[in-house]
């Protein structure tokens, strides 16, 4: 989500978990019964979805892109309405190195759409 960053302090550490975890859930209801949805890094959210090219998720994620972005994420008496940028990285190589990897590479992807 845009805006967290600059909003990162100790004692928004709480709100903005609670914000992560409400974003997460409601990207979990989107998701298949196989793929993954998970928060790292306090500000980011992984999403696995095995089985499905570059060019589907691309559609999904833009999908979700609408869904979340028009989405107001109620958190005690704070509203939020957040933007989201998306990066994909491919799974399918042998030489694959898991969580490492898939962040890096999903990040990069995301740095390249800007």
């Amino acid at each position: 989500p845009h805006h967290f960053s600059a909003w990162k302090t100790q004692e928004n550490a709480t709100t903005i978990s609670l914000v992560m975890e409400a974003i997460t859930q409601k990207i979990r209801r989107e998701l298949r019964v196989m793929d993954f949805c998970s928060v790292y890094a306090e500000d980011h959210i992984a999403i696995a979805l095995p089985q499905t090219d570059r060019a589907k998720a691309q559609i999904f994620l833009e999908r979700l892109r609408c869904i979340l972005e028009t989405k107001l994420f109620i958190v005690g008496d704070k509203e939020f309405r957040t933007g989201f940028d998306f990066g994909i990285a491919d799974c399918t190589a042998k030489e694959w190195n898991y969580s490492e990897q898939l962040f890096t590479l999903a990040e990069h992807d995301m740095t390249n759409q800007k």
